[in-house]
């Protein structure tokens, strides 16, 4: 059956197998009939106090299933759902309501007191998506536009990407498609649904039939073991400082008997070695690692064959869409198909909302044919496979005279260390105009061999010419909400401690 909005599809799922469970949080089960219907009522509302179809609603709350009810009901009445994390800052969350406009905003109940110097806009708590009253069923409302995300910016201005029921319903598909979805399938979700990463579990178990797991982005690790057992899930999204956290507590260790077939990861490289770790202590569970960006969701993935021929990539391109490695003046090597990716295909998104000169630089539209043509930002190498690997991004890459390097390549060789969970490289140029390189190293063993062993790793870097090369210990590195390595913030410990 052919459908063109996320909304419908949840319709015909709940049709098609109405006591199917779709989500779990804690002990309660909610069946695509039931989220069909509370859908509906959230819809009904919407209209009745005024929300049409393009109105922007904010929704500022932990996972939960009333967040996502809220998704839906919004997206039934041809509104936009603006998702944002539960920790964002108020002069950022200020930002984005410049921006977005939001006719109204849900926000979990102990969030109110926080709008009420920051907003005009109707602000209501979340928690009344339980008590709506069962009202007629709203006609469905065409919409081209489904969620505005903002990134991270975690190197820079947040944006926020404009993503269609189209392109998001394309995208599903095909990632569903890769990872061999049944409804049998039950996924764990603890990523933040403010970040595409978690909001799209939903749509990728919704495209299948499947069951979503919802748990608190604030959960205990220790917790993790036990709920992979009691749900028996089969599916696990994560982010590296999770699976670095999961690795270093070894609780992992504890399972004896594990249901989960594959682990997906992306926003930041995992290393191999942990890799190696997380199929060897989930019980040979696929790892498979993805590259992807809000601005058009998923770009790869690696296929299940793949994993043991292709270490080190990021895997093919999604079905039906196609890549490209230009040229690129900053590349760390040459005479060989690396270069700058970009991709087309159904799965572009609709540019940044409110903001054409950063539209016009990353999404390059050819009328002609109707084509558009997203530039990443990042570096490739594709093998002779059509398998992909990333190099990096161009604002990371170390220049050292006429030599460049990629920081992601250092991390890689750095977390393959024995001891290190983690490790970031920048490079900081301080008032005297010196590139000094410095080397972020996370150990559970701290001593003069872990920086011995780290100064052999960069020492190309150090060859070339660097003024000098400093490494780290610390704790833990700083992130961004979305899990990303926060590289400004690196950037200011330097500052700080010069």
């Amino acid at each position: 059956m052919e459908y063109d909005r996320i909304d419908y599809l949840l319709h015909i799922r709940a049709v098609t197998n109405p006591n199917a469970v779709f989500l779990i949080e804690g002990e309660q089960s909610t069946t695509y009939a039931e989220v069909d219907r509370a859908a509906d009522r959230v819809a009904s509302w919407l209209a009745r106090i005024g929300i049409t179809t393009g109105d922007r609603v904010l929704l500022h709350g932990e996972n939960s299933t009333q967040f996502l009810l809220a998704v839906f009901g919004i997206l039934r009445a041809g509104a936009i759902v603006v998702p944002i994390h539960v920790k964002t800052e108020s002069a950022i969350l200020t930002e984005i309501l410049q921006n977005a406009e939001p006719s109204l905003l849900l926000v979990d109940r102990q969030l109110l007191r926080g709008y009420r110097s920051l907003t005009s806009s109707v602000t209501i708590a979340l928690d009344i998506i339980a008590s709506l009253p069962a009202e007629y069923k709203p006609p469905l409302t065409p919409a081209r536009s489904a969620c505005i995300i903002y990134t991270s910016g975690s190197t820079g201005k947040a944006h926020g990407v404009v993503c269609g029921h189209r392109q998001i319903l394309f995208a599903v598909q095909a990632i569903s498609k890769m990872l061999h979805h049944t409804q049998e399938d039950r996924v764990l979700c603890c990523l933040p649904f403010s970040f595409d990463y978690g909001l799209y579990q939903a749509f990728i178990v919704l495209e299948a039939g499947a069951s979503l797991i919802i748990v608190s982005t604030q959960l205990n690790l220790l917790t993790i073991p036990g709920l992979l057992h009691k749900h028996h899930i089969t599916g696990f999204p994560l982010v590296p400082a999770l699976a670095v956290g999961l690795l270093r507590s070894r609780l992992l260790e504890r399972i004896t008997h594990c249901s989960v077939r594959y682990v997906t990861n992306t926003g930041d490289m995992l290393p191999l070695a942990h890799i190696d770790r997380l199929m060897e202590q989930m019980h040979n569970a696929a790892v498979l690692p993805m590259y992807g960006l809000t601005e058009c969701k998923r770009v790869s993935m690696m296929p299940f064959h793949a994993l043991a021929t292709k270490r080190g990539s990021v895997g093919l391109p999604l079905p039906g869409t196609t890549v490209e490695l230009i040229e690129d003046s900053v590349l760390p090597m040459s005479g060989s198909n690396c270069g700058q990716l970009l991709v087309c295909g159904p799965h572009i998104m609709d540019g940044y909302w409110r903001d054409p000169e950063a539209t016009a630089h990353r999404f390059h539209w050819e009328q002609s044919i109707n084509k558009c043509t997203l530039y990443t930002g990042d570096l490739f190498r594709r093998d002779t496979d059509g398998y992909l690997y990333f190099l990096g991004r161009c604002e990371t890459l170390i220049h050292v005279g006429n030599a460049v390097f990629s920081a992601a390549e250092f991390e890689q060789n750095l977390a393959a260390l024995n001891t290190v969970a983690e490790a970031a490289v920048i490079s900081y140029s301080d008032h005297s105009q010196q590139c000094c390189i410095h080397a972020f190293l996370v150990t559970d063993m701290p001593d003069s061999q872990v920086l011995q062993l780290a100064k052999t790793v960069l020492s190309p870097i150090q060859d070339a010419g660097v003024d000098s090369v400093t490494v780290h210990l610390i704790p833990k590195l700083p992130r961004t909400l979305n899990g990303k390595v926060n590289r400004q913030a690196l950037g200011h410990l330097v500052k700080s401690s010069s």
